[in-house]
């Protein structure tokens, strides 16, 4: 038995260290190899002593009529370059361009779900005008707008500032993560031109959205103003910055009486439907 026994553990033992023989033999990609060899990725999946991420400072102002579905943006990005490379393009994510008639998307939409996708109405970068009818410096493929900064080259631990004027109109009813459901509903995801992801193991992040992606985003500080009708509650992420000049009164105790609340409350709910709830035309940030 005790011959046995010992036999038992030996096996356990070599086949463990087998085992930790294979892991330590198994293929990895040349990417993900390149970044441990730099020192920005650690096999035990934690950062390198070299790791950096980019990140975005957005300022956006944008306003939402019901009426014609048109959601209109001014939009300031101030883009920060902490990578070691020097960046001679910079590529936007425009998700809207999912609705447009020539788009790869994971399953068909119906007609009248079809739109113009994210219109680029102008362009400056750096505070310079630019021209987006020269293909040479922008070009859209899917969901994605490349535009070349070789003109503006981004060297590492630099930033680069893009003033960015768009639009879309939303489709009538439910699409993908959006739509103008009826009159009074509406539902606007991944709504704002956004700069891709650039890392350390790819490059920029060239991989269009096409219906059933998650998504794939940088750690980024944000400034929003959205104006709506007063009818309208606006319901996001974010932390509202001027409370008192949006909700009426009553309105505004519930918000406040929610910070410090044991129990759930109901803001607006529907018995509030016809009730003056919000102040008149004031922006929400």
């Amino acid at each position: 038995m005790k011959t046995t026994l010992n036999y038992s553990v030996l096996l356990l033992i070599l086949f463990v260290a087998a085992e930790i023989s294979f892991a330590q033999q198994e293929y990895i990609p040349r990417n993900i190899q390149d970044a441990y060899n730099k020192g920005t990725r650690s096999l035990d999946g934690t950062p390198g002593p070299n790791y950096w991420q980019n990140s975005s400072d957005y300022t956006i102002k944008a306003d939402f009529n019901p009426s014609d579905r048109l959601l209109t943006g001014k939009e300031t990005i101030v883009y920060h370059n902490n990578s070691p490379d020097t960046l001679n393009r910079i590529v936007l994510r425009l998700y809207q361009n999912i609705n447009k008639d020539d788009a790869a998307r994971n399953f068909p939409l119906s007609e009248n779900l079809i739109t113009e996708g994210m219109i680029i109405e102008n362009l400056s970068i750096n505070g310079r005008e630019q021209d987006l009818s020269d293909l040479s410096k922008f070009s859209t493929a899917g969901t994605l707008f490349i535009i070349s900064v070789k003109d503006y080259p981004v060297v590492p631990h630099s930033e680069i500032t893009l003033n960015v004027d768009w639009n879309f109109t939303m489709p009538p009813g439910e699409s993908i993560r959006m739509g103008m459901y009826d009159s009074t509903s509406a539902l606007i995801g991944y709504w704002y031109p956004q700069v891709s992801v650039y890392d350390d193991i790819d490059g920029w992040d060239m991989i269009p959205y096409t219906g059933i992606q998650e998504f794939y985003n940088d750690f980024s500080n944000y400034d929003v103003e959205l104006t709506v009708p007063n009818t309208f509650a606006v319901w996001g992420t974010g932390v509202l910055q001027n409370p008192e000049e949006v909700f009426t009164k009553e309105y505004l105790k519930r918000y406040k009486s929610a910070f410090t609340s044991d129990s759930v409350v109901n803001i607006v709910s529907k018995k509030d439907l016809g009730k003056d709830i919000f102040n008149q035309s004031r922006p929400l940030n």
